[in-house]
């Protein structure tokens, strides 16, 4: 498979799950208006409930993503309220509405990841600390591939 391929493919891996989401949350509206409906026909006294039917974020997983785009603009070693102001910047909509906790669990995700690393734990009103994890390039992993291999070569030749 080839870089073009595998861009492709993925591109279209992507376009279809967003397409998918799209279709889930229209049926989820649909069904919750006719609930609805029902509702207010069944018991036309009482008030009509308010449900919001309109979601938080305009798609699913747009919380980690802003925060991963987010990491771009905090400082090396950074807190939650770095990320968040990083995040009123990239995307004000999502961090008025993000849950403190919602974003120390992207952050724990992230950390799982090995994107960030958490550097001091947290305690009381005193907040965690992380910082960016340094990623290999492509050229540093070749490097290391060949010492590796040289190492290889060396210690069958010694047999």
């Amino acid at each position: 498979m080839k870089a073009v391929d595998y861009k492709k493919l993925k591109k279209e891996a992507e376009e279809q799950y967003q397409r998918a989401i799209d279709m889930a949350e229209k049926d989820r509206l649909e069904a919750i208006a006719a609930i609805d409906k029902v509702w207010s026909m069944m018991n036309p006294r009482r008030r009509k409930t308010v449900t919001s039917t309109t979601p938080v974020s305009s798609q699913y997983g747009s919380l980690i993503e802003t925060v991963r785009k987010s990491l771009q603009l905090v400082p090396h070693r950074f807190t939650k309220k770095n990320v968040l102001a990083a995040m009123n910047e990239i995307s004000s909509d999502i961090a008025k509405t993000c849950n403190p906790n919602s974003l120390a669990g992207c952050l724990h995700r992230l950390k799982r990841e090995g994107v960030i690393a958490q550097v001091k734990e947290g305690r009381g009103s005193t907040p965690a600390e992380y910082e960016l994890v340094a990623i290999k390039t492509n050229e540093n992993s070749k490097e290391q591939e060949a010492d590796t291999m040289d190492n290889n070569t060396v210690l069958e030749s010694s047999f």
